[in-house]
């Protein structure tokens, strides 16, 4: 059994002015803005998902770091997986939870799904997400109708599991088309949603090269 829980709605926000000095490992050896216990009563109150461009006029063309915080509640003594997915979050994050960093992303519109069953507990929770957008050589500026927006932008969901979960998928086509490595992967795959969905998610790993021998019509 999957069970999801949305983390969009109400976040606390910030922008770090100093990223630099805070990012200091020697003055700060854990990150004063990714903790539970870190002061928000001036942070402001901002929907997720969203883009700091449009939290204030302030924020119009603020590249830079910005600090996203909530408390969310989960009972895991039901779940013994947990995963974090980020629909998007622009542009380089990293992801605390309960203070611990849980992984860290680049790439502003690309999914990413961070394992956090490690850092959760029962009760009360709390995440923490550093957003930086900006501008370097090797990301898009911007200009030519490209705008550098900033923040959580997409949908944050956390999903509880009770038993394993596939978690990811590399096809080599050189022993895929093997008779015995065929059975095998139809079968993992059909466990965790039927003949049907195993047909498409092998379709979309190897462009229709595999899907085919599931019964299933090439894309």
């Amino acid at each position: 059994m999957v069970k999801k829980l949305t983390l969009n709605g109400q976040w606390d926000f910030i922008a770090d002015l100093d990223p630099k000095y805070h990012d200091d490992t020697i003055s700060y050896p854990i990150h004063p803005f990714s903790q539970p216990d870190a002061d928000r009563r001036h942070w402001k109150k901002v929907n997720v998902p969203g883009v700091w461009q449009k939290y204030g006029e302030r924020y119009d063309i603020f590249e830079g770091v910005c600090w996203f915080a909530r408390e969310f509640y989960v009972d895991m003594a039901e779940f013994s997986n947990a995963r974090a997915r980020f629909g998007g979050v622009n542009y380089q994050c990293d992801v605390y939870i309960n203070g611990q960093h849980a992984g860290s992303h680049e790439g502003g519109y690309t999914e990413f799904v961070l394992d956090t069953a490690k850092y959760l507990h029962r009760g009360e929770n709390h995440i923490a997400v550093r957003a930086d957008n900006r501008a370097a050589t090797l990301k898009w500026p911007p200009c030519l109708g490209y705008f550098n927006y900033g923040g959580i932008h997409r949908d944050v969901v956390l999903e509880l599991s009770d038993g394993p979960y596939l978690a990811d998928i590399t096809p080599k086509l050189a022993a895929a088309l093997k008779p015995e490595f065929i059975t095998e992967l139809k079968s993992a795959l059909s466990k965790f949603g039927g003949a049907s969905a195993a047909s498409g998610v092998v379709n979309k790993l190897a462009g229709g090269a595999l899907g085919s021998l599931f019964g299933g019509d090439k894309k």
